[in-house]
């Protein structure tokens, strides 16, 4: 069993997307997992999957988050997903060594999917973070962004071995039609629904997408 930490540090950067992509992905194996939705302020993931699949809305600003979601964890037989907030490392650096205090008897693979633009930005709040939480760390190019060649700030970094540290990888997040995005934004629609759902098109295109979306997690060997 694993947890997977889904950040970036801010917002913008498709961290939501990712969480929406990886819930359905682990979904399909026949391993639904428990949603951790933390970002109180659009808490679309957590929403949108709450018919389907058991989430939890925690405040992880707070300790009394923390110590919440260490509760939820220790307990779980599931994988866990989380939906980090864009403002999380404020938090992490205040409550993340209550969590790496647990870890051993949470009895969970703690891995964390890191998700960037071309902003240098990107990059450097990915380096905090990794300063304060322990485990597998991989990267995921956003394509919304570009192609990978446009990430110039990540492609000529030095210390890539830093990021890429316990076995993590780098991957390619494949962009989604805004108009399949939007929909599913404004509908609340999981993957699985908005394939019930949509027009003919959009289900062309969301399908794409799935295969697509599976075979980067594939990549980053989840």
């Amino acid at each position: 069993m694993s947890i997977y930490m889904i950040g970036g540090g801010k917002g913008g950067v498709g961290k939501s997307l990712v969480s929406m992509a990886l819930i359905d992905y682990l979904a399909c194996q026949e391993k639904p997992p428990v949603i951790i939705e933390s970002d109180t302020s659009n808490p679309d993931v957590g929403k949108s999957c709450m018919k389907s699949s058991e989430v939890q809305f925690l405040n992880l600003d707070i300790n009394e988050g923390w110590l919440d979601f260490i509760e939820i964890a220790a307990a779980s037989k599931s994988d866990l997903v989380v939906n980090l907030a864009s403002r999380s490392n404020v938090a992490i650096n205040k409550y993340g060594e209550t969590l790496r205090n647990a870890l051993d008897e949470i009895n969970h693979d703690f891995r964390t999917i890191w998700v960037i633009n071309r902003q240098r930005d990107s990059i450097e709040l990915a380096l905090e973070y990794q300063d304060i939480m322990p485990g597998r760390f991989d990267i995921l190019l956003n394509g919304y962004f570009g192609e990978k060649e446009k990430f110039v700030h990540f492609n000529g970094l030095k210390s890539k071995e830093k990021i890429l540290r316990a076995g993590g990888k780098v991957g390619w997040f494949p962009d989604l039609g805004d108009r399949v995005t939007d929909e599913m934004n404004i509908k609340r629609l999981t993957v699985a629904k908005a394939l019930e759902e949509m027009s003919l098109s959009s289900r062309a295109e969301l399908s794409r997408w799935r295969k697509e979306a599976a075979n980067t997690f594939k990549t980053i060997e989840i």
